[in-house]
């Protein structure tokens, strides 16, 4: 530990803390896996950590209201900020995830990246500001800066590129069927042509003609 003490550091064990008020209130328990293997680099990184374990936070205040949650990953200054039983969420960039406090399985890379999101799930945003707005949506892609900022509460959501372009799972899944329909129809014909091609009696006897017409006289 470099910096303030881990003011209640309790029975925690394989703890890392560096910078001022890193894991200073953390009440780990080790017989019970509870409050261990926690890395926190940054002033206030993972401050009022209580029994959460496995958690890496780099940056200023950076999982800062975490008390259970575990398996997080916040790097990133105010990264996971407001998160407190979340778990298994990974956030990189400055505001990323700030204001989740229960979602879990979310992945926010860039700065802003799901910034607003609270209670959603699964999410995966990557791109500065990208699914800025979600709140509780969840199972969303968003993949380019701002990708998918409108979307508020909806739920699997694929975005790509594009701020205004929002194509559902179901959508695209029904594209892709007239596609693949579109693709076996034309690989038919191309094989049923190039079969009769090679099916035809004056394209058999084209070699013996020119035989027959280099021949010696």
């Amino acid at each position: 530990m470099v910096g303030f003490r881990f003011w209640g550091n309790g029975d925690g064990s394989f703890n890392t803390g560096v910078g001022a008020g890193t894991l200073l209130f953390n009440i780990g328990d080790q017989a019970a896996f509870e409050g261990i293997e926690n890395t926190a680099i940054g002033a206030a990184a993972l401050l009022f950590k209580s029994t959460g374990s496995a958690n890496t936070a780099v940056g200023t205040a950076a999982l800062l209201n975490n008390t259970t949650g575990t398996n997080n990953t916040a790097t990133g200054d105010q990264a996971l900020y407001s998160n407190t039983t979340g778990n298994l969420n990974t956030a990189n960039g400055l505001g990323a995830l700030l204001s989740n406090t229960s979602g879990i399985g979310n992945t926010a890379e860039g700065g802003d990246a799901l910034v607003s999101n609270t209670t959603g799930g699964g999410n995966t945003a990557i791109g500065d500001g990208a699914l800025s707005f979600n709140t509780i949506g969840n199972g969303n892609i968003a993949l380019g800066a701002f990708a998918g900022h409108d979307l508020t509460t909806g739920d699997q959501n694929i975005v790509v590129g594009n701020p205004n372009a929002v194509w559902r799972i179901q959508h695209y899944a029904h594209r892709r069927q007239l596609t693949d329909t579109r693709l076996y129809r034309w690989h038919s014909w191309g094989c049923n042509r190039k079969r009769r091609r090679h099916s035809s009696p004056n394209r058999l006897r084209r070699p013996a003609r020119q035989a027959q017409l280099l021949a010696p006289v």
